[in-house]
């Protein structure tokens, strides 16, 4: 059975150009695999202009048909024809074709769902979970920020400090291992700061300021 200490030695005995090789067969494995999915998926690349036109011929269809006062599954899969996507529900479409700029309010609206919903009247939305809650929302927001800023320290005294030692000693195992753990904060960190900017979005979107201050007429906690 194969112990920890012999995989250790087998490391061990990798040189540096070694590594740099292996890696980028992990590249080119990575880059044909998404390459042939694309192609056996029968994915096509289109361009931002044929896209538009296209989603236009599809809206234009969908409004002439009644848009949002025909029956709910027809008004989701419609406008979900056009969008390319079903991610919206029919009392959802009928509130944002309302909106001055629909288009814009959809991408901000998907990003930041998860804090949003409909009021009680559904003739518009409102904030949700800690969005709703001023003071709560600014707390989550910098505490996102913060630890943004503590994870990519992190992953930048990694790569600068501690990596040049092991390539000093040659000790690839290490080298490894703190790459490893680069990329693993380097995800955290992007994930704080989506988090973040997802409710940040949420407030802006409904209330139309940032919720980096709690400031507001409408205080709760």
């Amino acid at each position: 059975m194969i112990s920890i200490n012999d995989i250790s030695v087998w490391v061990s005995k990798f040189q540096l150009k070694d590594w740099i090789d292996l890696l980028k067969g992990f590249g080119v494995l990575i880059g044909g695999f998404v390459t042939f999915s694309k192609y056996f998926s029968g994915t096509k690349s289109v361009s931002k202009s044929d896209e538009i036109k296209f989603r236009y011929e599809r809206l234009r269809v969908f409004l002439s048909d009644g848009g949002a006062n025909q029956q709910s599954l027809l008004v989701e899969q419609g406008f979900g024809a056009a969008m390319g996507h079903t991610k919206l529900t029919a009392p959802e479409i009928k509130v944002i074709l309302n909106k001055d700029s629909p288009s814009n309010f959809i991408e901000s609206y998907l990003k930041a769902r998860n804090y949003i919903k409909l009021n009680n009247a559904g003739d518009g939305f409102e904030l949700t979970s800690i969005a709703s809650k001023p003071i709560r929302r600014a707390l989550s927001v910098w505490a996102g920020v913060l630890f943004y800023a503590l994870f990519l320290i992190a992953a930048v005294w990694l790569l600068f400090s501690v990596i040049p030692l092991f390539v000093k000693v040659e000790n690839y195992f290490g080298i490894l291992e703190s790459l490893v753990m680069t990329v693993y904060f380097v995800v955290l960190a992007i994930f704080s700061l989506k988090w973040a900017g997802r409710i940040n979005s949420a407030v802006k979107l409904i209330e139309g300021e940032s919720s980096f201050s709690w400031h507001t007429n409408k205080v709760k906690i």
